[in-house]
């Protein structure tokens, strides 16, 4: 038995010598005999057309046309992009005596920039090699690990920029006897009925082999994951529209507009603005949602300016993208109520006045947009409201007579 350890060791030692570590015989935490050499983690992708092979994690990093090194803790920028895949991923892990990998998984998130990350997805990479979990072996084995599947990175994004980020992670499945918390009795490596699961060898580690008996310890020093930051310009917009028009009519306003194309577009936000400047929502009206047919769609503002008014039309996807359209002028001539309100938009005080009436007793409120009670007269007192302390925004002069509401007038307030 004295001779049989010694011997152990020395094989230990020689395999790690030969492969370019050196190692202790003692097992760091399960860890000693898996380790990632140059080039272990792989991401295949194509961008703009072009094949890549991102090398990541720790470890020599290749050069050349057709590798991207990228070093843990690292933002490699890939600037402009008009097409951007995920085509594949790979591990190459060595693997000696009582380890054996079990798993390996790519874990991957695409967000904003200077946003806050989203959970991870998942892509689960295939073995390779038939080493089989539980098994002893008794020389060092490749464990290797792919996957072959086509994720577009722009699905669904709009323009601007945004953050690849990613890292691969082995579990391992251990055999042997491990005494105490840091070393482990070569002479029980083919011992399967000690099995210590959950550990694991991820490539955000610093080193190309941890060490550490406190795994805990490790997970909370790893590195922070590999990142390709990109630019999407040429974004394909939720809505192909046809036309947006408007029209005066009795002295309210007809928009209509109309869809050749609709993809996953959620609603139309119509929005009114008195300079072309200062906007308000005017309606939200539900989208078909997907259509590759002609789509109509109208709304009659029934309260506009008095004078110049500017129409804009906002498309947005389910997503998040918007598309907007370009702004409309209708120049409404008269008023269809009996009240007139200036200068609109105000910056201090508002004037007002009945145009036609034998009544002289009316009243006079006004409301904000959520309906809230901000200031009230009667006709006695001067035709004017100071609306200098009020947001910006818009809001509405109504006109009641005996109580009952008989006119109403928008005005929007800027500063």
């Amino acid at each position: 038995m004295n001779r049989i350890l010694p011997l152990v060791r020395f094989i230990n030692l020689l395999f790690f010598l030969t492969a370019g570590f050196c190692l202790p015989a003692s097992a760091a935490d399960g860890f000693d005999n898996n380790y990632v050499g140059g080039d272990a983690n792989q991401l295949y992708v194509t961008i703009n057309g072009l094949n890549r092979a991102v090398l990541f994690g720790p470890g020599a990093m290749s050069t050349g046309s057709f590798f991207i090194g990228i070093p843990n803790g690292v933002t490699d920028d890939r600037g402009q992009v008009s097409s951007f895949v995920l085509t594949g991923a790979a591990s190459f892990l060595r693997s000696a005596y009582f380890d054996r990998v079990n798993s390996t998984a790519l874990y991957y998130r695409i967000y904003p920039a200077m946003t806050t990350p989203p959970g991870w997805s998942t892509l689960t990479l295939q073995p390779q090699s038939p080493l089989v979990p539980g098994t002893c072996y008794t020389a060092t084995q490749s464990n290797t690990w792919q996957i072959t599947q086509s994720v577009n990175v722009l699905q669904g994004l709009s323009n601007g920029h945004y953050v690849l980020e990613f890292y691969i992670q082995s579990e391992l499945y251990d055999v042997g006897l491990e005494e105490g918390s840091c070393t482990v009795n070569a002479l029980e490596q083919c011992n399967t009925a000690y099995v210590h699961n959950g550990r694991y060898i991820s490539s955000r580690f610093n080193t190309t082999d941890p060490m550490a008996c406190d795994l805990a310890n490790v997970i909370a020093t790893q590195s922070a994951p590999t990142q390709i930051l990109f630019e999407v310009i040429n974004a394909p917009l939720p809505v192909e529209l046809t036309y947006f028009r408007g029209a005066e009519d009795h002295e309210k306003v007809q928009l209509r507009w109309a869809t050749a194309q609709e993809e996953d577009v959620d609603d139309f936000l119509l929005e009114h603005s008195a300079d072309g400047q200062q906007w308000s929502a005017l309606a939200e009206i539900a989208a078909i949602g997907n259509s590759t047919h002609l789509q109509e769609y109208g709304l009659l503002d029934e309260q506009p300016f008095s004078g110049k008014n500017y129409y804009r039309l906002l498309a947005r996807s389910f997503d998040g993208q918007v598309d907007v359209a370009p702004v409309i002028e209708i120049d409404v001539a008269g008023q269809q109520t009996g009240l007139s309100v200036w200068p609109n938009p105000v910056r201090y005080m508002l004037h007002y006045s009945v145009l036609e009436s034998k009544n002289t007793s009316f009243e006079f409120r006004v409301f904000d947009a959520t309906g809230r009670l901000l200031a009230q007269q009667s006709s006695d007192d001067a035709g004017t409201f100071t609306v200098s302390d009020f947001p910006e925004g818009l809001y509405f002069l109504e006109m009641y007579d005996a109580g009952e509401r008989v006119e109403v007038a928008r005005f929007l307030k800027v500063d």
